[in-house]
């Protein structure tokens, strides 16, 4: 985050709300927040760097209100979201909430994706003077029902690693698929008895420690 004062005019960073409105923030703990009505955020998206021009001071108890004169340096280059298609287009909803504009899609740039699918979309022009951002998809997820594809779909939209390093890996390899004899001792051993015994995870559980089994009481 920033603050610079240039003729009465301050730089900060925006934060949106999903109202609307938002607010500035700057990198002095001191400074506190410009609250920014909705009818003055001037197509700003959650994390851009803007400048703003203060319109009325802080008051006891009211915060200091301002207008966003310019967008500085845009935050985001691609969002995370659902496509929805009609017959010659498309448009995506993005899962980021604060970002309070569909993007649309012309039909050259909807790479195939059906309506419902999680998508990747690059951003080509941003939201101005009423119109919505428009973009272009450049990966398809999987469908929004699609099991795991709420997990990549958050992977994809803070950029988080989806692979172990080589060094992990290499480690997990030397681990024994088969039980010591002297770690058998420790556990209660029921692979010989007439039982149903199945795990209650999803087929893509990373974790597979939950197990139940089922016997009639009467």
């Amino acid at each position: 985050m920033s603050k610079k004062k240039k003729k009465g005019k301050i730089t900060g960073i925006f934060r949106a709300n999903e109202k609307g409105f938002g607010f500035v923030e700057f990198e002095e703990e001191e400074k506190e927040d410009v609250f920014i009505p909705t009818q003055f955020v001037n197509n700003a998206l959650n994390g851009d760097l803007v400048e703003i021009k203060i319109l009325s001071e802080k008051k006891s108890d009211k915060r200091a209100e301002g207008k966003i004169l310019k967008i500085l340096k845009r935050e985001k280059e691609s969002v995370v979201g659902t496509f929805q298609k009609s017959r010659n287009f498309g448009f995506v909803v993005p899962d980021d909430k604060k970002i309070n504009t569909d993007i649309f899609i012309s039909k050259n740039h909807c790479k195939n994706a059906k309506n419902n699918d999680k998508v990747v979309v690059k951003i080509l022009t941003y939201p101005q003077k009423g119109k919505n951002a428009e973009g272009e998809i450049t990966e398809i997820l999987g469908n929004v029902n699609q099991a795991g594809i709420d997990m990549l779909s958050v992977i994809k939209e803070f950029d988080l690693p989806n692979e172990f390093p080589e060094p992990v890996l290499k480690e997990a390899r030397k681990i024994s698929q088969t039980i010591d004899e002297k770690d058998i001792k420790n556990r209660v051993d029921l692979r010989d008895k007439e039982m149903n015994i199945f795990t209650i995870d999803g087929e893509d559980a990373k974790d597979l420690d939950d197990a139940i089994w089922v016997r009639k009481s009467r």
